[in-house]
Parts: C-alpha cells; structure tokens; sequence
C-alpha cells in the first residue's frame, strides 16, 4: 500500500490495522476503498519451521495475514521472518509475533505522517 494510500485510509478510518477480503468473507461495511470485512479474534494455531524444528504459537487471523505481508515486502519467506523475530525476543513468540506487526504498523504510519508534513506547503 503507497504512502498515499495508507493517508487516505487514515484519514477516513478511526483505526484499521488490515482490511483484505477473500471469496466467501462476511462483509459488513464499504468505504471509498473497498468492502471491509470484519476481523476475527479467534486464536489459530499455526506452525513454522526454524532451523529445521517445527514451531508453533497463536495468531489471530489479521495478525497472521499481516505477518505475510510484511515477509512480502520485504521479499523474505514468512519463516525467514519469524527467525528474525524469535532471534530478537525476549517474551513468549506469540506475543512477539504481535509485537513486530504492531511496531510495523506504527513505522509505516510515522513515515505515512512524516510525507503528509513535508509535502504541506509551507504557511509564509
């Protein structure tokens, strides 16, 4: 999503973390983007392969589908990520997991936020 794009979804959201639909999802509202479909809160187990070891932790669905992305734009393998993350933890993986989403998310905001500025005409 450009810079551009994340601006304007801030701007007419209160808070969006992830908005994706795939064929067959509930959607209950529609905004200039697209439907929106509601994000599930129920914790999946899911499991990944580090070092030769299967792993495993809990992820709501929008913070798993997030963690994809973010190996996606970072042209990594969604385990190459999940090392990365596990070699920098402290806590249990799960809640570093989300932890990682989260500090993405408020990194991209910042520079979201920092072009917003710097491209306002100055007021002379």
């Amino acid at each position: 999503m450009s810079s551009q794009n994340l601006e304007r979804l801030w701007a007419s959201c209160d808070f969006v973390l992830h908005i994706r639909t795939k064929p067959g999802d509930r959607v209950d509202q529609v905004n200039e983007f697209g439907p929106i479909t509601p994000m599930e809160d129920a914790v999946r187990k899911r499991s990944v392969t580090i070092a030769g070891h299967r792993t495993s932790f809990s992820l709501e669905d929008a913070f798993w589908e997030e963690l994809l992305a973010i190996a996606e734009r970072r042209e990594m393998t969604l385990a190459e990520l999940v090392v990365e993350i596990d070699s920098e933890r402290d806590g249990n993986l799960s809640s570093a997991l989300r932890l990682y989403v989260l500090r993405d998310l408020q990194a991209r905001l910042a520079v979201a936020d920092h072009d917003t500025v710097s491209s306002k005409p100055n007021d002379i």
